[in-house]
């Protein structure tokens, strides 16, 4: 499988670095009390953070590098790491659950430090990954819809070419049912997204490094980091 950057993301957004963690023969499976604690602790800590505000640049630079890019009409889009901490400012802190370890680590990253961060099961993609724009005929399954819906012509999309389905929206923004984590899911990949001229290079690699910790921890398996960027934009998974 490769895993590819088409060089027009690049054109608005030249200091893109997309870190990935790969992760092979994970166990996904239980709660583990451990990471419970340190899960529910960083919702806690965020949540109280006066520093990690629902307008801090490291969340208003990807609602404004949205705009480069077509988004369904009258639709704001959010960054996954500024919708969960506008819950935990609400006082949602005790109420975001402890989906899976692997969820609960993108999410300790995401808000530990302020960055995009996703995860999906790789093993339920079919062909080929590409952060690129779509042609509008890809298709997409939100959670909590039974049925798939269409992108817009030009949306910049995380695609899996083998059914043209859609892995991710919006660029980092919303992940969809047909390549989501389960307890059965073997092999996986988290994504840590990074503009470097408000997150510096030091920060993604801590965060990398953070999250190869908690995987080796929690989940096990055989875990490695990649970096896709302007200057390497394709990698072998």
């Amino acid at each position: 499988m490769r895993y590819t950057i088409d060089s027009e993301v690049f054109r608005d957004v030249p200091e893109f670095v997309r870190g990935i963690v790969v992760i092979e023969n994970l166990d996904n499976s239980g709660q583990h009390e451990r990471l419970g604690s340190l899960f529910r602790g960083e919702m806690y800590q965020a949540a109280e953070d006066g520093g990690r505000t629902t307008t801090d640049p490291r969340i208003t630079a990807w609602e404004e590098t949205y705009k480069t890019f077509p988004l369904p009409r009258g639709e704001r889009i959010h960054p996954g790491h500024g919708t969960l901490l506008k819950r935990l400012k609400k006082g949602d802190a005790e109420r975001i659950p402890f989906i899976s370890p692997l969820v609960a680590i993108s999410n300790i990253i995401a808000v530990k430090y302020m960055m995009p961060c996703g995860v999906f099961d790789t093993g339920r993609v079919t062909g080929d990954l590409m952060l690129t724009a779509a042609t509008g005929e890809e298709s997409f399954l939100p959670f909590g819809k039974d049925t798939a819906t269409g992108v817009v012509s030009g949306e910049v999309i995380l695609l899996d070419s083998g059914q043209n389905t859609v892995v991710c929206r919006a660029w980092n923004s919303r992940g969809g049912q047909t390549t989501a984590v389960s307890a059965d899911t073997k092999n996986a990949i988290i994504d840590i997204d990074c503009l470097s001229r408000i997150v510096g290079h030091d920060v993604l690699d801590e965060a990398l490094s953070e999250a190869v910790s908690l995987v080796s921890q929690f989940c096990g398996g055989l875990v490695r980091v990649e970096r896709l960027s302007s200057d390497n934009r394709q990698i072998a998974i």
